[in-house]
């Protein structure tokens, strides 16, 4: 969001900005405030995300002073690749616990039945780290065109997981739109894509299911 701040004491630590989608008047501490090279001053024009205090009252977060060259950001921010994390690592492990139960209790055992539980945990583990939303290692970006440095949103954290390193921010990316509105062709492009994903996801979680339910089928 943007904005500007129409009150501001110094003494205190804290003021207000004036949203410019709604005019509404949003509380903000200097906590919330990236460091930069001066203090807030009142008109100074902001970007922010709104939260919620611990009363369940709105205030602004994560507010850049536009102009202001800020002491703890570098002027051009690199965004690494989409990286496995400990966690999936640790889903992997698990999953092939869970194949390796799986054939124990099916082969060695003879429990179709009881084996369906390994089982079942080591698909719906695998959806999960499919589907899984991770966030940059780095709460800021350089935007691919105008090179400002500014935080990610959910918008940006969608492309970086889908695979985009050069993110774009709000402001660019609007104007990418007024300006180069979408063509058919290059829907029928994405579509197919997102379709083929979605495809290949439903055999890999089809497969195992249809084959563990025709052996006890025929066991049972």
């Amino acid at each position: 969001m943007k904005g500007n701040i129409i009150s501001w004491k110094d003494e205190k630590g804290f003021g207000f900005i004036k949203n410019d989608e709604n005019g509404e008047h949003i509380f903000f501490h200097i906590s919330s405030v990236i460091k930069g090279t001066r203090q807030p001053i009142v008109g100074d024009a902001v970007t922010f995300d709104v939260g919620v205090d611990s009363s369940n009252r709105k205030k602004a977060k994560d507010i850049f002073i536009e102009g202001v060259s800020f002491t703890n950001i570098p002027r051009r921010v690199f965004t690494e690749k989409v990286k496995r994390d400990r966690f999936d690592y640790y889903c992997y492990v698990a999953i092939v616990l869970s194949v390796a139960i799986t054939l124990a209790v099916y082969i060695k055992m003879g429990q179709p039945r009881l084996a369906l539980f390994p089982a079942a945990v080591a698909i719906m583990l695998f959806l999960y780290i499919s589907v899984r939303t991770k966030k940059p290692a780095n709460d800021i970006f350089s935007c691919g065109k105008c090179s400002s440095v500014v935080r990610h949103d959910a918008r940006t954290i969608r492309a970086w997981n889908k695979g985009a390193c050069k993110l774009y921010c709000r402001t660019c990316n609007q104007n990418w739109h007024r300006e180069k509105p979408q063509r058919d062709s290059t829907k029928k492009y994405n579509r197919p894509q997102k379709s083929g994903c979605l495809g290949v996801l439903l055999f890999i979680t089809f497969v195992p299911v249809f084959l563990i339910s025709s052996i006890i089928t025929l066991l049972v």
